[in-house]
C-alpha cells in the first residue's frame, strides 16, 4: 500500500473510531459516569503517533518492520490489552476505547463483530463467554450498534 493509501485509510479509522467514542461516551455521561468524557478527549487523540512520518512509513508497508512496530503500539498504547498484560485488567475507559477501535475495524474490513468476538478475540485475548469482561464487551457494541442506527 502506498502512504497515501495508509494515510486515507488511517484517517477513516480515526473517524469512525471519534463516531463511536463520542456515542459511548455521551451514553456514560447520561448514566452519570464521568469517564465519559475522557472517553470523547481519547476518541480525538486515539493513535495520534500514527500520523509521525516513521509510524507512516513502517505502517503503509507490510513485513517484519512493520510487526515490529505494530507489536511496540499495542505495548505501548493503553486501548490495548498488550499494555495491560490482559484484557482482564483493562480500566473500563480504555477498554471502551478498545471497543470502539474494534468497531472502527469491523465496519472497514465489512466483518461481523460478534463473530470475531466470539472466535478470534476470545482466542487472542485469552477470555471466555462468562467472564465480567465479555459482557462489558458485548453492552459497549450493543450501546454502539443502537446509537449508530441513524447514523451514516
Amino acid at each position: 500500500m502506498t502512504e497515501q493509501q495508509y494515510l486515507d485509510n488511517f484517517i477513516t479509522h480515526k473517524q469512525l473510531v471519534l463516531k463511536y467514542t463520542t456515542i459511548l461516551g455521551k451514553h456514560f455521561l447520561a448514566e452519570g459516569n464521568a469517564i465519559g468524557i475522557r472517553l470523547i478527549a481519547n476518541g480525538y487523540i486515539h493513535d495520534i503517533e500514527k500520523f509521525l512520518p516513521l509510524s507512516i512509513k513502517y505502517f503503509s508497508k507490510p513485513g517484519e518492520d512493520c510487526r515490529l512496530v505494530s507489536n511496540r503500539h499495542y505495548e505501548k498504547t493503553q486501548h490495548h490489552p498488550e499494555y495491560w498484560e490482559g484484557i482482564q485488567n483493562m480500566p473500563e475507559l480504555f477498554l471502551a476505547e478498545m471497543v470502539c477501535d474494534w468497531m472502527a475495524r469491523s465496519m472497514e474490513y465489512k466483518d461481523d463483530i460478534f463473530k470475531w468476538m466470539e472466535g478470534p478475540a476470545l482466542k487472542r485475548y485469552n477470555f471466555t463467554k462468562d467472564d465480567e469482561v465479555y459482557n462489558s464487551i458485548i453492552k459497549f457494541i450493543n450501546i454502539i450498534n443502537e446509537n449508530t442506527k441513524d447514523i451514516p
